[in-house]
């Protein structure tokens, strides 16, 4: 997925524009954590796909994780947009 948006090239007069994407995955069953926790892992997955380098998936590692890293509008602290 990462590597076909990547590929994609939009051209604005006197410009051309590509997009990569940062994407987090979380896997845990529904039943250990509600849908406002689950959407939290995801977010500091993605924003570790994106201090990595973006353009990539990175998949949430662990709750402990969740618990170091409050998720604010602008994302974890030490993360830009």
């Amino acid at each position: 997925v990462c590597r076909s948006v990547e590929s994609l090239v939009i051209k604005i007069p006197s410009t051309l524009l590509t997009i990569t994407i940062s994407i987090g995955v979380v896997m845990i069953a529904s039943t250990m954590l509600g849908i406002d926790d689950m959407l939290k892992c995801a977010d500091l997955a993605m924003y570790k796909a994106k201090r990595l380098g973006g353009n990539r998936v990175n998949q949430y590692e662990s709750i402990a994780e969740m618990d170091r890293q409050p998720v604010t509008a602008d994302g974890p602290p030490g993360t830009s947009h």
